[in-house]
């Protein structure tokens, strides 16, 4: 069986301290790691509430990315801007890594549990995606209605 060749340590002579031993892997690992890290978050609602002093809480999974407080988002038909940020303990984060559930504030109404979380770039284009869906979504609850006659 072949050994894949990033895999392999790599002897390094270093004249101050001796000889060292490198490993490209795990360099190239670290590289990885570090840039599925700074990319947006992306994630799942898992639930939403109304709470009377904050707000609309939604409890989100992240499964991609980070999330940062300060980030624009769309979720569902939902957008807003992540305002504040609570692990499951409900002690403030600043961010949240992949596979990791917290609670956010900062969301203009109530997202479905299982709703799709996709951070963006600005908070405009949040805004214009979310009136999209809420339009499309308008619509095909419009279509759904079937008049009834007594004829």
């Amino acid at each position: 069986m072949a050994r894949n060749m990033t895999d392999a340590p790599v002897i390094v002579d270093d004249e101050d301290s001796g000889d060292r031993l490198f490993d490209q892997g795990a360099e190239a690992r670290l590289a990885f790691a570090k840039l599925v890290l700074h990319r947006l978050a992306r994630g799942v609602v898992i639930e939403a509430e109304v709470d009377k002093g904050r707000g609309t809480q939604v409890t989100i999974l992240v499964q991609k990315g980070t999330l940062r407080v300060g980030d624009p988002f769309v979720a569902g038909v939902c957008s807003g801007r992540v305002r504040a940020m609570f692990d499951e303990r409900g002690h403030k984060v600043e961010e949240a890594g992949p596979s990791r559930p917290v609670q956010i504030l900062g969301v203009d109404g109530t997202p479905a549990a299982g709703d799709q979380f996709i951070c963006l770039a600005s908070d405009s284009e949040a805004k214009q995606i979310s009136t999209l869906r809420q339009q499309l979504k308008r619509e095909q609850d419009f279509k759904q209605v079937r008049f009834i006659t007594l004829d």
